[in-house]
């Protein structure tokens, strides 16, 4: 990837050590990265950036993942594709995280290789044409 042309990810997470970590390994696998403490945080950042992408922690003081969630599709109409981290993802929460158009997840600790496999994957659904599947 050229480092102009390179997909921007948002990493939103309240732990900075975490965030620098996962903007360590997106940025060695070869995306841009913004970083964004809350989900308050994150939707001020994207009223002045353009992210590819968000990786985003669920559990957050402040406004956390769900809260973010709602937000960001109220006021935008979501169409950035979204890669859930939380510490604990049970059947139910993964439902009503696909019902709002989330489809890739990871559990923390996060795997690196994992990572950028699900950024991956996000980033190539998200360029299929409406309809499309694998």
């Amino acid at each position: 990837m050229d480092g102009n042309d390179a997909p921007i990810i948002l990493i939103v997470d309240d732990e900075p050590v975490l965030r620098l970590l996962l903007a360590a390994e997106l940025e060695d696998a070869g995306y841009r990265t913004l970083q964004a403490a809350d989900g308050q945080d994150a939707i001020d950042v994207l009223r002045t950036a353009q992210p590819t992408l968000v990786l985003l922690d669920l559990g957050m003081p402040n406004l956390d993942g769900w809260g973010f969630l709602a937000l960001y599709r109220k006021t935008t109409g979501g169409s950035l594709p979204i890669v859930v981290t939380s510490v604990d993802l049970p059947p139910a929460a993964t439902m009503r995280l696909r019902e709002l158009g989330v489809n890739h997840f990871l559990t923390k600790p996060i795997d690196p290789a994992l990572l950028v496999i699900r950024i991956e994957q996000a980033l190539a659904e998200a360029a299929l044409p409406a309809g499309a599947t694998f």
